[in-house]
């Protein structure tokens, strides 16, 4: 098993690597995002249904859960630290079945679409980490796992308090606590704890 996962890490990142990607700020989700008119129709005094907070979210926490397990598998294969390559092993698990749970909640949503992968600045950003090697690497992660986290929570937070559907309001609060115990966990061993 730990050979398969070496594998499809490598391909992940070969694949990443051979994106041409530009830079920009935002995740491309407006292609998830039906038309003013078009969820009218879809949505159209229904209870419990999704509002623009809540395609929001399902948009940037399916992108950016995606490129956190690309990070975390990198680090896997690359982090010089032993203990930064175990938090990054447990980090791409835990990242990544946050994201199937998400998608597998989205599904049952009129009218949401996933993206379809990562974005450009996402991208980039995996390449750009791609390229490092030793304590630059190792620092490089670090630095992106506080950045991302810190942003993911906030992201979640906004969540619980603005999304229009209950299950996606819960299922962000019940992440809430994980991904403030992943930031812990990646500011002590960037503070040598």
């Amino acid at each position: 098993m730990r050979g398969k996962g070496a594998i499809a890490a490598i391909a992940c990142v070969a694949a990443i690597a051979g994106c041409t990607a530009q830079q920009v700020a935002e995740p491309e989700c407006w292609r998830t995002m039906p038309s003013p008119s078009d969820y009218r129709v879809i949505e159209a005094g229904r209870a419990g249904t999704v509002n623009d907070q809540d395609r929001y979210f399902i948009c940037h926490a399916t992108i950016d859960g995606r490129a956190e397990t690309v990070f975390d598998q990198l680090a896997v294969l690359r982090a010089k630290n032993p203990a930064l390559r175990e938090f990054a092993r447990q980090a791409a698990g835990e990242d990544s079945q946050a994201t199937d749970r998400l998608a597998q909640m989205a599904a049952i949503y009129a009218g949401v679409d996933l993206p379809d992968g990562l974005d450009a600045a996402h991208e980039l950003r995996a390449q750009q980490l791609a390229s490092l090697s030793g304590a630059e690497f190792d620092r490089a992660y670090l630095l992106r796992q506080t950045q991302d986290t810190e942003a993911m929570i906030r992201l979640y937070q906004q969540e619980t308090l603005s999304g229009g559907e209950p299950r996606l309001q819960s299922f962000a609060a019940r992440t809430v606590p994980a991904l403030k115990q992943k930031l812990r966990m990646a500011r002590d061993i960037e503070d040598g704890r």
